[in-house]
């Protein structure tokens, strides 16, 4: 098994962050940083109460890039023995399986890194996981190699105990790939060195993204 845990430090590394712009999600209950180049899909679909959705303001890349921010029931060990850092690495690892579950796999998925991130703006019982994976997939349902895709997911999960909510924000990337590409994934664990770079962006985007994350109206998660 490749331990990638190296390799994407690095690609972190040469990344060149874009340009940030204050954001208000739930009403302005939560204010966060995303990145320029992204608007809001409730001005074109509707989106769920418990979600907002941000897709690239690109027709070329709309519908293959996009980021989620969703709130859900906060997962809970049933498991007394577990410490507390293992409960949240499994809550991490069940959420980040259960939306990788949705997308149309032909190929292993394989994640290739799970690690703590820190949190600036909420209060010190949060906690808060990065976990990035792969996966090779069809393009929107159809089966010739020429629409197949590498899925990028990236997947930060902030978790809010005394709120009983899980902070769910996930980044997707699709990026086309060919046949070859496919073989070497599956059988080699190689992943192409522009997919790295992607991936590089998306944690860098993704960090900054928690970093800036505060909730100005806790009463959000009340019932």
């Amino acid at each position: 098994m490749v331990s990638y845990s190296q390799v994407l430090q690095e690609a972190e590394a040469r990344v060149t962050l874009p340009e940030f712009r204050p954001v208000g999600l739930f009403d302005g209950s939560i204010k966060v940083e995303l990145p320029e180049g992204f608007i809001d899909a409730s001005n074109f679909r509707q989106i769920p109460d418990n979600q907002e959705v941000f897709v690239a303001n690109d027709s070329s890349a709309s519908s293959d890039n996009s980021i989620i921010i969703e709130l859900v029931e906060r997962l809970e060990s049933d498991d007394p023995s577990v410490s507390s850092a293992t409960a949240d690495k499994n809550a991490v690892r069940a959420h980040y399986d259960e939306i990788s579950s949705i997308n149309s796999s032909i190929s292993r998925a394989k994640v290739l890194g799970l690690m703590p991130l820190g949190v600036l703006r909420l209060p010190q019982s949060t906690t808060a996981y990065m976990i990035t994976g792969t996966q090779i997939a069809e393009k929107w349902g159809k089966n010739r190699s020429a629409d197949l895709m590498y899925l990028v997911l990236t997947l930060a999960v902030v978790r809010l105990p005394e709120n009983g909510t899980d902070v769910l924000i996930s980044f997707n990337s699709a990026i086309n790939c060919s046949e070859q590409a496919v073989r070497l994934f599956t059988e080699n664990d190689d992943i192409d060195s522009s997919v790295l770079l992607r991936i590089g962006l998306l944690q860098a985007i993704c960090r900054k993204v928690v970093e800036s994350l505060e909730v100005v109206q806790w009463d959000l998660f009340v019932d």
